[in-house]
């Protein structure tokens, strides 16, 4: 897997620039979802897998790790995940995801620009934090 990051470092945050593995991008706005998918793919991301309910995430992830795929790999590349959802919020789903899913690098995304929230996420486990609208060179573009 290649890295956008200078050094390589997964601890960047950022997006690889070629994985087989999936990209799950969870957000409750059908424009947004769709958005995100096609930079991705722009970039060069094949497969991203988008949900619009924080609830099927977990068992997406659960499957997707279980689960080889063509390329003989289980696994996500990483998750980008909404904090404003309706059912279960992203603030309240990140440290599950990073308790069951440690291995998966979790970017946050949100309209709200606000450093606690920012701060908030990173304690919790993201790896990058995403303000909308988002520039296209944040995916590794």
């Amino acid at each position: 897997m290649v890295w956008s990051g200078a050094s390589g470092d997964r601890s960047l945050g950022m997006l690889p620039l070629y994985t087989a593995l999936p990209v799950v991008v969870v957000d409750d706005d059908p424009s947004v979802l769709f958005s995100v998918a096609t930079v991705l793919r722009g970039a060069g991301i094949e497969r991203v897998e988008t949900l619009a309910d924080g609830r099927a995430v977990l068992p997406l992830l659960a499957r997707l790790t279980a689960d080889e795929g063509e390329q003989g790999q289980a696994g996500v590349a990483a998750v980008i995940l909404d904090l404003a959802m309706p059912h279960i919020d992203g603030l309240q789903l990140l440290p599950e995801l990073v308790r069951q899913f440690p291995e998966i690098p979790i970017l946050v995304m949100t309209a709200t620009d606000d450093v606690r929230t920012a701060v908030a996420c990173m304690q919790a486990g993201a790896v990058d934090f995403l303000v909308k609208p988002m520039e296209e060179n944040r995916f590794g573009g």
